[in-house]
C-alpha cells in the first residue's frame, strides 16, 4: 500500500494485488490500507466497496478519491486535484458511458490551473478553493437557503473551465454575495481586462 504515496494509482495497486491472490476482497484490501495509513478517513473504505460493486465507479474516480483521502490524513505532501469536488458532482452521478466521470475529473483539474494561471493562487491554494466552492453549491440545504439550483455535473460542463474558476473566485475568494446579474457584469469587465491585457504588444 505505500506504493500510493508516490502516486501509483489506486485501481492500478489494487487490481494487481487481487491478481496475485484472488481471495483478496474488500475486507482484506480495507485492513492493508488502515495498517499502512492508519490516519486514512472511514470514506476511503466505502470508496474501495463501491469500486468493487459489479457497476461501481470508475478506476479514474478511485484514484483520484483515494488520493484526496491521503492527502487531507498528512501522507501526501502537495495536493493534486480537488476531491472533494469530485465526490460531490460524480459519488451519485450514473455516467451516460465510462469517459463521462474521466472528463469531468479533468476538467475540475483544469479549473484547479485556471486558478492559478488567471488569479495567482498557488496549485494548494486552488485546490482548497475549488472544494470549498463545490461543498456549498452542490449542498441541496445550501442551495434552498440562497434559492438557487444544486449545481451539477452537467453545470460544470456547460460553464467550462473559464466559466467554474470565475465563479470560484468571486463566491469563493471574494466572499460574493450570489447574485447571478452581478457575477455575469464582473465576469464580463474580467474577460475584457484579459482580452485588452492580451493585446498588448510586448514592449
Amino acid at each position: 500500500m505505500k506504493e500510493l504515496r508516490t502516486g501509483v494509482p489506486a485501481s492500478n495497486l489494487f487490481r494487481a494485488l487481487r491478481r496475485q491472490d484472488s481471495s483478496v476482497g474488500e475486507v482484506e484490501l480495507c485492513k492493508r490500507l488502515a495498517e499502512a495509513f492508519p490516519a486514512v478517513s472511514s470514506k476511503a473504505f466505502d470508496a474501495i466497496r463501491r469500486w468493487l460493486e459489479p457497476d461501481g465507479g470508475s478506476d479514474w474516480l478511485l484514484d483520484s478519491v483515494m488520493q484526496g483521502y491521503l492527502e487531507d490524513a498528512g501522507y501526501l505532501e502537495e495536493p493534486r486535484s480537488p476531491h472533494r469536488a469530485i465526490s460531490h458532482l460524480l459519488d451519485h452521478h450514473v455516467p451516460s458511458d465510462e469517459s463521462e466521470h474521466e472528463d469531468a475529473i479533468w476538467l475540475l483539474r483544469r479549473i484547479v490551473q485556471r486558478m492559478r494561471d488567471d488569479f495567482g493562487h498557488s496549485i494548494k491554494e486552488s485546490v482548497e478553493l475549488v472544494n470549498c466552492y463545490f461543498d456549498r453549491f452542490c449542498n441541496p440545504s445550501y442551495a434552498a437557503q440562497i434559492n438557487y439550483s444544486v449545481q451539477d455535473i452537467e453545470w460544470v460542463f456547460r460553464e467550462e473551465e473559464s466559466g467554474m474558476s470565475a465563479r470560484v473566485q468571486y463566491y469563493v475568494t471574494l466572499g460574493s454575495k450570489v447574485d447571478e446579474m452581478a457575477f455575469i457584469a464582473w465576469f464580463n469587465a474580467l474577460v475584457k481586462k484579459q482580452r485588452s491585457a492580451a493585446n498588448v504588444a510586448p514592449g
